[in-house]
């Protein structure tokens, strides 16, 4: 099917109008003056072409002088005043045509004032419609217009700002990683070569996945796995892991670094403070339309700002809200005495 484009439109409107309006005006004068079916034929056709023709004139106008953009009391009287000479200009050049070339009908130019007033009155209220129309036309293409910038220019923001959030995450993790590595180089050769190959893995997974806002968990997850086997390390028998995940929320997506931050900052906030250390427990379910996930680590809050004031979830709260909007839920609790747990809760959704 063929696009009709904004010009086109115009035209095609332009046809419509006015011969629906010479239709009207032909068949009065047919049926209630009794002009002859020629006659009336010719005029529906001159009608038309001289509201074409003029009114476009009339366009070229409108847009030459910035009419469009004018606030709303300059526009209505500019708009007042282009009517009424419009609509006296047309009556003047039909009524010169009907006297020179239909002079049956009646000499209007040289006829009582009432008669050609009456013609202005007419094309005056007809010019004031064309004028609201098209101006109403102009307001609303300009609104679609300014709205599409507007959502063109928040998307640009918030991939931007993605972007940075992203920047100020990747160091964050890279920073507690090299942590690790060091405080092994002296302790175990053995054990630091093995971290440095976990921590490779890490990176090049970091590195993929800050070309993409949405992950699988699946690919989330061999990150923690990978970040998790160094912290185990590093921290031996004072750090015990244990998954619980269902097989069909692997292939669900979520922003690439949510699982890996949201591990990392129980470790830093409860294991590493914990002389006996304690445990990490990851699980994900499928919870009807959403994705659940829950990771449990030994400690307590101290503080309450500690829910909310730490990079990390600063930056998972943000990059949630920025894709998600009002859809997520993060939650930070004390469930037991002795345990953390990090909720979130997703919609579910399998497109990257």
């Amino acid at each position: 099917m063929t696009r009709i484009n904004n010009k086109n439109y115009y035209w095609l409107a332009q046809a419509s109008g006015w011969s629906l309006y010479s239709f009207l005006l032909s068949a009065w004068n047919y049926v209630n003056i009794g002009f002859e079916m020629a006659v009336v034929v010719q005029l529906f056709f001159l009608i038309i072409l001289l509201g074409i023709g003029l009114s476009h004139l009339y366009k070229a106008f409108l847009q030459s002088n910035g009419w469009v953009a004018l606030p709303l009391y300059r526009l209505i009287p500019c708009v007042v005043l282009g009517s009424l000479i419009s609509g006296l200009i047309y009556s003047l050049i039909l009524a010169s045509i009907l006297d020179l070339f239909y002079p049956s009908i009646g000499n209007l130019l040289v006829a009582p004032f009432e008669t050609l007033a009456a013609l202005i009155l007419n094309f005056f209220i007809l010019f004031m419609l064309w004028s609201t129309c098209y101006l109403a036309y102009n307001y609303l293409k300009n609104y679609e217009r300014e709205e599409i910038n507007n959502l063109r220019l928040e998307s640009s923001q918030r991939e931007m700002e993605m972007s940075i959030l992203k920047s100020q995450l990747n160091p964050h993790f890279i920073f507690n990683a090299m942590n690790s590595i060091r405080a092994l180089v002296d302790e175990d050769p053995m054990l630091a070569k093995a971290a440095v190959t976990k921590l490779s893995n890490i990176l090049r997974g970091t590195l993929m996945a800050d070309k993409r806002n949405l992950v699988t968990i699946k690919d989330e997850l061999s990150l923690v796995m990978d970040h998790l086997d160094l912290e185990k390390i590093r921290y031996e028998e004072r750090l015990t892991i244990s998954y619980d995940i269902s097989p069909e929320a692997l292939d669900a997506v979520i922003p690439p670094m949510t699982l890996q931050t949201l591990v990392e900052n129980g470790i830093k906030h409860g294991i590493s403070k914990l002389a006996k250390g304690g445990e990490i427990a990851l699980h994900i379910k499928n919870f009807q339309n959403h994705i659940l996930i829950t990771i449990d680590n030994t400690g307590t809050l101290n503080t309450a700002s500690e829910s909310t004031s730490g990079i990390g979830m600063q930056n998972i709260r943000r990059r949630l809200d920025l894709i998600y909007g009002k859809e997520f839920q993060l939650d930070l609790l004390q469930v037991t005495d002795d345990k953390v747990r990090a909720e979130l809760k997703l919609p579910k959704s399998n497109r990257l």
